[in-house]
C-alpha cells in the first residue's frame, strides 16, 4: 500500500474516532452544560493516562487529592469520549448515591459484561423493570424479615471461621473469602460439601477478579466502543472476544453446576 493510502486511512479513521466520541457527548449533554473541572487530556484518548490500572481506589484517591486544592472533591475524567465522574469524599456520595438516588440509581453498560455473560448479575443490570423483580425476589428471599432463619449457618461459619484465623491469621482475607462463600453456598444451594464447595468459590472469585481488571477504563477498546463486541471472533485483533467468549464458558459452568446439583439432591 502506498504511503500516501496509509496516511489517507488514518486520518480517516481519527476523524471518524473524533465524530462518533463528538457525537456521543452532544447525546449525552444536549445543552452543552459544562462539565466538573477535571485535568486536561489528550486529543482523542482524553485522560486514558491519569486512570489507575492497579489498585484503582488508591489510584483515584491519590487523583482526588492531587487536584483538592482547585478542583475540590468531585473530578470529571474522560476516556475515548467515556465520561468518569470520581467522587473524592463520602459527602459527595452521599449527596449524588444516596440524596439523590432516583436519578443516579442507574449502572453503566458493560460490553464485556456482554461478552462474559454477565447480563443476569442484578449488580450489573441497568435500572428498569427486570431489575426491579429481581430485587422484589431477592427481599423475599433474603430480605431482613425473613434472613433471621439463615443465622444458624452464619453462626457455624463464623465459628469456623475464627478456628482457621486461630491456626493461620495471617490468611485472614483467604478465609473470610471462604466463609462469605461458604455461608452464601449453603443458604443458596443447601450444600454441606466444604471441599466441593471452595472449588466453585475459587472459580467465581477468579472470574470476578478478571471482569473487574477487565474493565478498568483504556484496558479494552471495546469498553469505549462497545459496538466492537459485534465483531467475529475470527477478525482480526479480536483476540479480545475470543478470551472473553472462553471466560464466559467457565461462568456458566460456575452458575449452572451447583443449581444443577442442587436440584438433584432436592
Amino acid at each position: 500500500m502506498k504511503p500516501v493510502l496509509v496516511l489517507a486511512w488514518g486520518l480517516s479513521a481519527a476523524l471518524a474516532v473524533k465524530g462518533i466520541i463528538a457525537y456521543r457527548r452532544r447525546k449525552r449533554n444536549p445543552l452543552r452544560l459544562p462539565f466538573p473541572p477535571g485535568p486536561k487530556g489528550l486529543p482523542l484518548v482524553g485522560n486514558i493516562l491519569q486512570i489507575p490500572q492497579k489498585l484503582p481506589w488508591e489510584g483515584y484517591e491519590k487523583l482526588c487529592k492531587e487536584y483538592a486544592a482547585t478542583l475540590g472533591d468531585i473530578v470529571y475524567l474522560n476516556v475515548f469520549g467515556q465520561g468518569i465522574l470520581v467522587l473524592g469524599s463520602q459527602r459527595r456520595a452521599v449527596d449524588l448515591l444516596a440524596k439523590k438516588a432516583v436519578t443516579y440509581s442507574d449502572r453503566p453498560v458493560f460490553a464485556i459484561a456482554d461478552l462474559m455473560g454477565f447480563n443476569w448479575a442484578m449488580s450489573l443490570m441497568p435500572y428498569g423493570h427486570e431489575w426491579r423483580q429481581q430485587r422484589r425476589v431477592f427481599d423475599q428471599y433474603l430480605g431482613h424479615n425473613v434472613i433471621q432463619q439463615y443465622y444458624p449457618i452464619m453462626y457455624e461459619e463464623r465459628l469456623t471461621l475464627l478456628r482457621q484465623l486461630k491456626v493461620e491469621p495471617n490468611q485472614f482475607m483467604d478465609h473470610l473469602l471462604l466463609a462469605f462463600g461458604m455461608t452464601i453456598m449453603r443458604i443458596a444451594y443447601g450444600f454441606e460439601d466444604a471441599q466441593k464447595t471452595q472449588s466453585v468459590i475459587r472459580e467465581v472469585e477468579r472470574l470476578i477478579l478478571t471482569f473487574t481488571d477487565a474493565v478498568v477504563p483504556g484496558k479494552y477498546l471495546v469498553s469505549s466502543f462497545p459496538v466492537l463486541k459485534h465483531i467475529p471472533s475470527w477478525f482480526p485483533g479480536a483476540g479480545f472476544k475470543r478470551h472473553f467468549q472462553a471466560l464466559a464458558k467457565k461462568g456458566d459452568m460456575a452458575v449452572l453446576l451447583p443449581f444443577e446439583d442442587a436440584k438433584r439432591n432436592f
